[in-house]
């Protein structure tokens, strides 16, 4: 596992809460090889899939059981991954991606019960995929792993 640094509370504090300036966030994208185009296929995958999980979920009074939460994640999946494949968009099926969104979403969408909640995991990628949004360095951080992930996986 990646050693990470040690904050201060204070340093903690601002790496959570102080937007970089714009000048660093160009130079960022720029030393990880983000190219923008890319970003945008990466939110366009995230939000389809986000999508339909959300409007085919029957809810947790009709999916009870934690074997029935994961064929319905892992449904969602497949058919955004064939959807994306039609458009000759490919990615592989199984991968740090696959294990990350669907901790993702079991976490914080399937267990939630309350909508305004549920509806903040499509603000969350929204904000986050979004460059011309303010980031911190924590949502940077955040930004390009995914990012990273998502490119090792593209096929």
């Amino acid at each position: 596992m990646e050693d990470r640094k040690k904050f201060s509370p204070i340093e903690f504090y601002r790496y959570v809460t102080e937007p970089i300036p714009q000048n660093d966030l160009d130079i960022w994208l720029k030393a990880n090889d983000i190219i923008i185009e890319k970003s945008d296929l990466f939110f366009y995958f995230i939000k389809s899939l986000y999508v339909l999980v959300d409007k085919t979920y029957l809810g947790n009074d009709v999916v009870k059981t934690q074997e029935e939460v994961e064929n319905h994640f892992k449904w969602c999946w497949l058919k955004t991954l064939n959807n994306l494949k039609m458009e000759g968009i490919i990615f592989k099926k199984k991968g740090e991606h696959y294990k990350y969104f669907g901790n993702f979403f079991i976490d914080s969408f399937y267990g939630e019960r309350y909508h305004y909640t549920i509806n903040k995991v499509d603000t969350f990628f929204s904000t986050l995929f979004s460059i011309s949004d303010k980031k911190t360095k924590s949502e940077l951080d955040i930004y390009t792993d995914l990012y990273k992930t998502l490119d090792k996986n593209l096929l």
